[in-house]
């Protein structure tokens, strides 16, 4: 619905500056989509298995095994994966093939060594203030880059521009100042790593589930 209703999701943004973020109403009917993507496909996976092995009568299953042989039964998959691989091979060349840029690890790492070194540092009131840098965020945004967040405040410190930051900011050094994007990477990541024990602790029973 929000992709056909333009009232259901923030405005475009192609300067990606000063964007409007989303309403409330906006906010909760993204959530009630995943809250009912979710109960969906939690409801339907331990379902369709089951209902699959409904259409195979066993005694002819086994039957067949006997008349046609294992061989054929693990040969036609094997088959079927050997033109998978060539016609990947023979397809490659018009494939999109983005040259890595670095190691995310040492991003990730670089955001917290330069946040740490600035945290007795002023937060700027204006977070328009922070350290932004298109040409050298290019190579690692080719989708977009990541607009400022309010969470995890503290690692928005590795953006804060000092006067020795300010003698050299088109090629600095990233163990001491940070651009937002970089900075919001390393917030979905531990964003996510949150939810994933959160989710592991859940289903180990330790937690009830919510």
């Amino acid at each position: 619905m929000s992709a056909v209703l333009p009232s259901l999701r923030p405005p475009p943004c192609p300067s990606q500056v000063n964007c409007k973020e989303a309403s409330n109403s906006q906010l909760c009917l993204l959530y009630m989509s995943s809250i009912l993507t979710s109960i969906g496909s939690g409801s339907i996976k331990p379902c369709v298995v089951t209902f699959a092995a409904d259409q195979y009568d066993m005694r002819r299953s086994a039957v067949a095994s006997h008349n046609v042989g294992w061989g054929w039964g693990f040969g036609i998959p094997a088959i079927g994966m050997a033109l998978s691989i060539i016609v990947f091979i023979f397809g490659s060349s018009l494939y999109n093939k983005l040259k890595p840029e670095g190691s995310p690890l040492v991003r990730l790492a670089q955001v917290v060594v330069a946040a740490a070194r600035k945290r007795k540092e002023e937060m700027p009131l204006d977070p328009g203030m922070l350290y932004q840098n298109r040409e050298l965020d290019a190579a690692i945004s080719v989708d977009g880059r990541l607009l400022h967040s309010n969470q995890f405040k503290w690692f928005d410190r590795a953006a804060i521009v000092t006067d020795e930051d300010a003698e050299d900011l088109k090629s600095p050094n990233l163990w001491r100042i940070a651009t937002v994007h970089r900075i919001e990477e390393l917030k979905m990541h531990r964003q996510n790593a949150a939810h994933m024990v959160s989710r592991n602790i859940t289903c180990n029973g330790l937690l009830p589930s919510p």
